[in-house]
């Protein structure tokens, strides 16, 4: 039997607010639209009961809390469109405002060295490499599938970044002094209940180890602040309970200038410190 998209709409709306989704019209529209190929005003009056069923089935899916990324199977960053998977983190908008902030300061450091730890899906890398092409972006990732899909992404987009599998918080003395910016997201999350949406992350992506969480950050700021050069920068994002822990860990690895950023909620989000004088081993 022939459904109206817009009937189906309005039920969808009306399931994923029951289900707790905090962006209900949001995701209705995005899982129609995606189904349909075609944006709403474009919408026919109606649809064959398969390509409701199919609707139906996505809303279903999404009202279980599935992240809406992991369901279209792609997710936005910093203006580009990412393939998204169970196998990395969603990324999220907390981390643009640390991206945009590296993003800012190499505008004046042309062809700089730019290493992103515990890269993910490679948003990150991506978004730099993106702007500043003559720029040379080197991305590290423990994990082989997540590396897989920002390989993925890397091809897509068309942008040339190297891409390491190997684990973040291992010293490459290889790389000491070797970099302008480094940048990291890495798993930070102390031991807590998690949303819904956030449980369906790898594990390996969220948990930072200890009963803070820090074990993993502290030693990625340890490898970090021997790679920077003498004028180079390290930013890292971390829970928004981390930022007095975090600051301190930066200035005991000799980082200067030290500071703790905002998200756009004004929750403490990452950190900033500039390259020690002296870097120890």
């Amino acid at each position: 039997m022939p459904q109206s998209p817009h009937q189906l709409y309005q039920d969808a709306v009306a399931a994923l607010s029951s289900a707790g989704v905090p962006s209900p019209e949001v995701d209705a529209r995005a899982l129609i639209e995606h189904v349909l190929g075609q944006p709403t005003y474009l919408w026919p009056p109606t649809v064959n009961q398969e390509t409701a069923d199919a609707i139906e089935t996505l809303i279903a899916r999404r009202v279980s809390r599935e992240p809406l990324q992991h369901i279209l199977g792609k997710q936005w960053f910093m203006g580009l469109e990412l393939c998204a998977s169970p196998a990395a983190m969603c990324v999220r908008p907390e981390t643009e405002v640390m991206t945009q902030w590296a993003v800012e300061w190499l505008k004046t450091r042309p062809q700089a060295r730019v290493l992103d730890l515990c890269t993910g899906s490679g948003a990150i890398a991506l978004a730099i490499a993106d702007r500043y092409r003559d720029a040379a972006v080197i991305a590290v990732e423990i994990s082989p599938v997540a590396c897989d899909l920002a390989r993925a992404n890397a091809r897509v987009l068309d942008l040339p970044i190297d891409i390491i599998t190997a684990d973040a918080t291992e010293f490459r003395p290889e790389w000491e002094r070797n970099f302008d910016l480094v940048i990291a997201n890495p798993p930070y999350v102390p031991p807590r209940n998690l949303s819904l949406e956030v449980a369906h992350d790898p594990e390996l992506a969220l948990w930072g180890g200890g009963a803070d969480g820090l074990d993993i950050p502290s030693r990625i700021i340890a490898v970090a602040a021997q790679y920077l050069t003498a004028a180079g920068v390290f930013l890292m994002e971390h829970d928004d309970t981390q930022g007095r822990a975090v600051r301190a860990l930066a200035e005991q690895r000799g980082l200067t200038r030290v500071k703790t950023h905002q998200d756009l909620a004004g929750r403490d989000r990452f950190v900033v410190g500039f390259a020690p004088e002296t870097i120890d081993p």
